[in-house]
């Protein structure tokens, strides 16, 4: 609770003697078995490794509307996501980025210049930094790749190029025999924290050229 709010407590106690509040023509109040219920399927699905924990799923589970739910888990149960998964804070964050922080650049009559990501760079990418960094560390047979479903990611040679490090049984994506689940908060932390807190701290103030954008990111 505010400052602002608790003193709108004061004031309406000194007004009526009551903190009751009256049933206006406004949005219904939240009642406190929708808040036990929300925050008890939260608790399972959250316990569960076969159950996706987000609003959506809650939604449906208890067939109550989407919002109120959010409203519930944010406002009342203070679960954000940026609270998922906090195991990537600290070194362990900057050890995953070690691998995965990459500006797609060609070298251009004036210096660097940002340029579109396909198949071809993408593919790149893969084969001249991901795949040797994981081979300098004696990791590659034990690595499971993850991969959204972007065109990029499905092209012939990066499936080939894919296919002949980590085979089909450690190869999560599109295409692929284990398909990629986007609302998993176990298999895609990044969703559920890093992105947000990267927006904030990226867009947080105009931004007056590119270099200054990698400075923001890094």
């Amino acid at each position: 609770m505010t400052a602002f709010d608790l003193k709108k407590m004061i004031d309406k106690f000194g007004e009526s003697g009551s903190f009751y509040v009256k049933c206006g023509r406004g949005r219904k109040a939240i009642t406190s078995t929708s808040v036990e219920d929300v925050a008890t399927a939260f608790q399972k699905a959250s316990s569960s490794a076969l159950e996706t924990c987000n609003a959506r799923g809650i939604s449906r589970t208890l067939d109550m509307p989407v919002n109120t739910v959010r409203k519930i888990l944010r406002n009342i149960l203070q679960c954000y996501p940026l609270k998922i998964q906090k195991s990537l804070c600290g070194a362990g964050l900057r050890q995953h980025l070690s691998l995965a922080l990459f500006f797609f650049e060609e070298i251009g009559p004036s210096g660097p210049v940002a340029c579109t990501v396909n198949g071809t760079r993408y593919e790149s990418l893969l084969r001249n930094h991901l795949i040797r960094a994981l081979q300098q560390r004696g990791c590659v047979d034990t690595t499971i790749f993850m991969q959204v479903g972007a065109s990029q990611h499905i092209a012939i040679p990066v499936k080939q190029l894919l296919n002949l490090h980590f085979g089909n049984d450690r190869i999560i994506s599109r295409h692929f025999p284990t398909t990629w689940p986007p609302w998993s908060p176990d298999l895609n932390p990044c969703d559920f924290w890093l992105w947000g807190y990267l927006k904030n701290v990226v867009y947080g103030g105009p931004i007056a050229n590119l270099a200054e954008l990698k400075n923001r990111i890094t």
